[in-house]
């Protein structure tokens, strides 16, 4: 038997008033998880112009009290493995600082972690190993809903 025409109308209709309601802010989106990089020098030096965009993406996210933030400090996959994790929990600690100057509290902070050369990103074609190598150390800012 096949389905009514009104049938396939009324769906249409939840659909788009559900869609409506949700831009309208009475229902909530669902919205993804967000990762941001901000790159380092050397030590827990951020590179030129990083510090401000650090600090303005943690300023906006202190303004959203429905998320939640996790700190991921990296580094390259060269060098001691013991020392590249001290460094990297450092550079997690740094960003986790100016997260709370900017006014996130710690019961916002899911996670600060460090995991040295451990979490390498994947090399794009035509970019050089020094490239490559000088983007992983970075800072991973990750904001996500509360649940």
């Amino acid at each position: 038997m096949p389905t009514p025409r009104r049938v396939y109308v009324g769906a249409a209709l939840v659909g788009l008033t559900i869609a409506g309601l949700v831009s309208l802010g009475v229902l909530g989106a669902s919205e993804a998880p967000q990762s941001v990089d901000f790159r380092f020098t050397r030590g827990i030096a951020l590179a030129p112009g990083e510090e401000e965009r650090l600090r303005g993406h943690l300023s906006a996210l202190a303004a959203r009290p429905d998320r939640l933030v996790r700190v991921v400090g990296h580094t390259g996959q060269q060098g001691d493995a013991d020392a590249n994790m001290e460094l990297s929990a450092a550079r997690a600690g740094m960003a986790a600082s100016l997260a709370e100057e900017a006014g996130i509290p710690q019961d916002r902070l899911l996670s600060v972690t460090g995991v040295g050369g451990g979490a390498p990103l994947e090399k794009s074609n035509g970019v050089s190993d020094r490239e490559w190598e000088r983007n992983l150390s970075r800072v991973t800012v990750t904001d996500q809903a509360r649940p």
